[in-house]
């Protein structure tokens, strides 16, 4: 994990997207997130898609990755399993975001659950 802790430390306002839904009846906003084996939902937690443009010269690669176009990739696919939710795909650093991430704790996480889900609290 090291290499991704250095690789996130020169990059602390990497483009990305997150995915958010209010369910009916509820005020507050769940994150999707990513576990080891499914998506989920999530109060505290919402998955980070990153967007980069990743080289390796030893392979002569360029891998231009794109976190907007995969999270709504993803909230295409929520939105058909929960038709009644508000589902909404965020800039992660839009002013407007109703939630706020933890991107110190974010940068900092050397465990494959954190990296991919920083923590957030509503914002008031």
């Amino acid at each position: 994990m090291t290499n991704v802790l250095s690789w996130k430390r020169n990059r602390p306002r990497l483009k990305g997207a997150v995915v958010l839904a209010r369910r009916p009846g509820e005020n507050g906003f769940v994150g999707l997130i990513e576990t080891s084996l499914f998506m989920n939902w999530s109060p505290t937690r919402v998955r980070f898609w990153w967007t980069d443009i990743i080289r390796d010269a030893a392979f002569g690669i360029t891998i231009d990755v794109d976190g907007m176009r995969d999270a709504e990739a993803h909230a295409r696919h929520c939105r058909a399993k929960h038709p009644n939710w508000e589902i909404t795909v965020w800039d992660a650093h839009d002013e407007n975001l109703p939630i706020s991430i933890d991107w110190n704790a974010w940068a900092e996480a050397d465990d494959k659950y954190s990296h991919r889900n920083p923590t957030f609290a509503m914002r008031e």
